[in-house]
């Protein structure tokens, strides 16, 4: 019996099927696999039971509804029976467990890491791309092979409790925090909120007896300074970067714009990678040989175009504006909305449209709709289309372009928009 079937049979008593493996997607089922089918907003996974199983599923479970297959398996709540088997699987792992969160960058650090630990020769899973919610955390500990050393967990949220739940499902062995940002506030209110959800990992981590690393520079993190188990980093700049962690240097990195940039990410991952013991030379050739999965940076129409529209909020976005002027040329800007701010939505956007308009950009487009109040001068566009030709009307305006704003703007489309002009 394999390592699912004795898991299913102590969550199921009357258990009696021979499983290959678990999965929640009927599209890419696999023969022999159960399936688990979950509820969302808009969809429920129960519609797909006869598809899973004509495509050759052993069997499945189900929450609500009427089957007559043997090969069915009632439960209370699909979701809960599916977190279950994850964390049975995870305690059966040898491997080592990092679990990292913030409010921004967290996808970046989990990248960065990664590469330093497959580099330096361990067998390294990671949560792909960014399922990092509640059904991503039991999706990438079920798809850790049974040998690996380096299991990286992303937790994220935008609800309170769920940083609670995944960090019980992956029970890190150390654990970390990058920032604490304003994101999600339309759920967690101010930055008290956010810290009170994202603190879980770190106190179930330490009530496990388990490790932290933190950074020094975000101010809430200084509740544990005096606590068992936690180190800090810290950050000094002289001609190179150096992250230093009880006082003494671990590593440096080179100073150009793509690293400062992303230097809070590198020095956690150098950090997290240095308390492995992971030679301090593998860590700096890794970060200097890094493609940095998020902000691009590209040539079109002979502009450079610094795409950085995967997502944003308050912090992230005056980061962006700051690394673009530190490029040479004129500068010009292509604006779209943070969103999940809640009722600070207004005020955060006047902040921002207050910074934009001090730093001299040759001109601003915004993609509508903002509840700031915007300057006069400013670009006013209801949909993408619109911006390639502001842009090329101006094209003599700027010789950099900042591309800015909440995934759910679609501005990430507008680089290939751009590449047919």
């Amino acid at each position: 019996m394999n390592k699912f079937n004795n898991i299913m049979k102590s969550l199921i008593p009357n258990f009696n099927l021979n499983i290959s493996g678990i999965s929640t997607d009927s599209r890419s089922i696999s023969p022999g696999e159960l399936f688990i089918p979950l509820i969302g907003d808009s969809f429920d996974g129960h519609n797909f039971i006869e598809i899973a199983l004509k495509k050759g599923a052993a069997g499945f479970v189900y929450s609500h509804g009427q089957y007559t297959e043997k090969n069915g398996f009632q439960v209370r709540d699909t979701l809960e029976i599916y977190k279950q088997i994850a964390y049975s699987y995870r305690i059966t792992l040898k491997a080592k467990v990092i679990a990292i969160t913030g409010s921004t960058g967290k996808t970046t650090l989990k990248e960065i890491l990664k590469d330093i630990f497959i580099n330096a020769g361990f067998r390294t899973h990671a949560t792909f791309e960014n399922e990092n919610n509640l059904i991503g955390i039991p999706k990438t500990i079920l798809s850790c092979p049974g040998n690996t050393e380096i299991l990286i967990v992303e937790l994220g949220t935008n609800h309170f409790g769920e940083i609670e739940a995944g960090t019980k499902i992956c029970l890190p062995d150390l654990a970390t925090i990058i920032n604490i940002q304003a994101a999600h506030l339309e759920y967690f209110k101010d930055l008290d909120g956010v810290f009170k959800e994202k603190k879980a990992l770190i106190d179930i981590t330490l009530k496990n007896n388990k490790l932290a690393l933190l950074p020094n520079w975000d101010n809430y993190f200084l509740i544990y300074k005096d606590k068992k188990n936690v180190s800090f980093l810290e950050i000094k700049e002289d001609k190179e970067i150096g992250v230093f962690m009880g006082g003494h240097r671990i590593f440096s990195f080179p100073k150009s714009n793509i690293n400062l940039y992303y230097k809070e990410n590198i020095a956690l991952a150098g950090g997290i990678a240095a308390s492995f013991n992971i030679d301090k030379k593998i860590i700096e050739a890794s970060v200097e040989g890094m493609d940095f999965p998020r902000l691009r940076e590209i040539r079109v129409m002979n502009k450079l175009i610094i795409d950085d529209a995967y997502n944003a909020n308050p912090v992230s976005f005056k980061k962006s504006i700051d690394f673009t002027f530190g490029k040479n040329g004129k500068k010009a800007l292509v604006l779209g909305r943070i969103f999940e701010l809640g009722e600070k939505e207004e005020y955060y956007e006047n902040e921002l449209a207050s910074y934009i308009d001090k730093k001299g950009f040759s001109f601003v487009i915004l993609k509508e709709p903002f509840k700031a109040k915007i300057p006069d001068n400013w670009y006013k566009v209801n949909s993408i289309q619109e911006i390639p030709v502001i842009l090329k009307e101006h094209i003599k305006e700027f010789d950099v372009l900042l591309i800015k704003g909440s995934h759910g703007t679609q501005l990430y489309k507008l680089v290939n928009l751009l590449k047919e002009l």
